[in-house]
């Protein structure tokens, strides 16, 4: 019999985990590090977010906060995220008018707010700012196809292969973008997230220097000079509910410890979910609060679906 996660097929015990204090709506977070070498890689970073109403203002803002902690230093690499509640090309154009000519940006939009350490900040727009040695930090960029940003990246990068990858992409493209990269850069690890939207309706974006698009690959290539490490953090702690799934169809969960599974989510979430249990709809806001985790080892290490 197999055991249940909603967003995987290979099953095992699931617990399903509450928000400790947590009220971001992302999954995960991911928290990495990127120093300098002995060549100064790395030459200066600094972090700004806004959510001034007006986008313009907004980006305006943000990149005058991080270019105030770059000091002298000149910004050559951007990452940005915008609340999709923003118009993502605006967001783009503004960012390249504000941004010293030449700047590479890799961006994706955001559900609900963008994440800062000060807490999670609604309707808004930020960027992380980096002064990089030229080939540190590598770009490429297709509105389409991972294969084809793999290639581009491949072609930028020449024979030095980067020692890490970071992945822009939209729901639904990660496998198949992870797979052309695997194919492309064997062995080099992959980070990154994927595009969101408040609904799931595909008001997503991925962002570069030159275009947005809501099927988009964005890649970042990171040269071996540049010293770097990084952790994958979930922000739940576990509880004891666990359950079972006891009819399944691949990806598909049709009964929940014997019963229908729509019965067991609506005793999950409760009145939450009770419009969406009546009528149908997703849910996922709600269950992005309450995450079913599934057990990878015979360890603690959870992950959550």
């Amino acid at each position: 019999m197999k055991m249940l996660s909603l967003c995987q097929t290979l099953l095992l015990t699931l617990s399903v985990w509450s928000a400790s204090s947590f009220t971001f709506t992302h999954r995960s977070v991911l928290l990495s590090r990127i120093s300098t070498s002995e060549r100064m890689a790395v030459q200066g970073a600094g972090f700004g977010v806004s959510n001034d109403e007006s986008t313009e203002g907004a980006v305006s803002v943000a990149v005058s906060m991080a270019a105030d902690a770059l000091g002298d230093k000149t910004a050559t690499m951007a990452f940005v995220s915008a609340t999709v509640a923003r118009d993502m090309e605006e967001v783009r154009k503004a960012f390249v008018e504000q941004l010293p000519e030449g700047t590479s940006i890799h961006g994706i939009t955001s559900s609900g707010a963008v994440l800062t350490s000060s807490g999670a900040v609604s309707s808004s727009v930020g960027c992380l700012l980096l002064s990089v040695e030229e080939g540190d930090f590598v770009t490429a960029f297709d509105k389409e196809d991972g294969a084809r940003a793999a290639l581009a990246l491949k072609s930028k990068v020449a024979n030095v292969p980067p020692q890490a990858i970071f992945m822009g992409a939209t729901p639904g493209a990660e496998e198949g973008v992870i797979e052309s990269l695997s194919q492309v850069f064997p062995g080099v690890p992959v980070f990154g997230g994927t595009a969101a939207d408040d609904e799931l309706s595909g008001a997503w974006s991925v962002m570069s220097s030159d275009e947005c698009s809501g099927t988009g690959v964005s890649l970042v290539g990171i040269g071996p000079s540049v010293k770097f490490g990084a952790s994958m953090l979930g922000p739940y702690t576990p509880t004891t509910k666990t359950c079972i799934a006891t009819k399944t169809d691949g990806r598909r969960v049709f009964e929940i410890n014997g019963k229908p599974a729509a019965d067991w989510v609506l005793e999950w979430l409760g009145d939450e979910v009770k419009e969406q249990y009546e009528k149908g709809g997703l849910i996922l806001p709600q269950s992005a609060q309450k995450p079913i985790a599934v057990q990878a080892n015979a360890g603690d290490e959870l992950i959550t679906a």
